[in-house]
């Protein structure tokens, strides 16, 4: 799953027909665009026509091209001055005709999208809807046909929280290499320092009549070897 996010801006001039007013968004909308066609030929085709219907985002299986800022509503809802159309986002996730592989990529790129909408907007993923609870429609048609409304928006919801409350990253702390051989008391008298070598067996590195002695080899094999391959014993 990877896409770009682009701008291709309504015209200000279409602004009474597609975008005629300024909005403070409370929802997001989800729509299936009923056909083949990318997002880019999506997004040329509203933005060219004289009709009214509008919407704020096309996406598929390679961009986002936002269409109309946040801060305007489009006509994409079907409830006519309703929420849908004056305070929701319109998302249409494209290639829902035929499906497959660049649907299926579509509209997890949408998951994404909306998910970081969400975000960055401070709604909760209970503002997503889908078209059909604003006027009834069969759409988003795909996922509604295939049963999957429920698993959407919580696959939604699932990335909001993973963007909200990201997971720390444990620090990497790397084990002791196992001990198998380590000197036998009385074998060596005074104070030693143990260390692990390469072939992962505990050696002493020699005898010591001071702790003062042995302490300073023993700050220099810790800077060498780390903490937990060094101990200190007296024998």
């Amino acid at each position: 799953m990877s896409y770009t996010i682009r701008q291709q801006w309504l015209p200000k001039s279409k602004y009474p027909l597609k975008a005629p007013n300024t909005m403070s968004p409370k929802y997001i909308t989800i729509h299936n665009t009923a056909n083949d066609a990318s997002a880019k030929n999506e997004a040329n085709y509203m933005l060219s026509n004289s009709n009214a219907t509008s919407y704020h985002v096309a996406i598929d299986d390679t961009e986002a091209v936002e269409l109309i800022p946040f801060n305007r509503n489009a006509w994409h809802a079907g409830d006519g001055t309703g929420p849908g159309n004056l305070s929701s986002i319109g998302i249409e996730i494209c290639y829902s005709k035929s499906g497959g592989k660049r649907y299926e990529e579509a509209e997890a790129n949408a998951i994404e999208y909306t998910a970081h909408v969400l975000v960055q907007l401070g709604l909760p993923p209970s503002a997503v809807k889908f078209h059909q609870e604003w006027s009834g429609k069969n759409c988003p048609h795909r996922i509604l046909d295939e049963k999957r409304g429920a698993s959407f928006k919580l696959a939604i919801a699932k990335r909001y929280e993973e963007l909200k409350n990201p997971k720390p990253i444990a620090p990497h702390v790397e084990k002791p290499k196992p001990v198998d051989e380590e000197p036998k008391s009385g074998d060596i008298k005074g104070f030693n320092v143990l260390y692990v070598q390469a072939d992962g067996k505990l050696r002493y590195d020699k005898q010591y009549k001071t702790v003062e002695e042995a302490e300073k080899r023993q700050r220099f094999l810790l800077s060498k070897y780390g903490e937990a391959h060094i101990k200190l014993i007296r024998y």
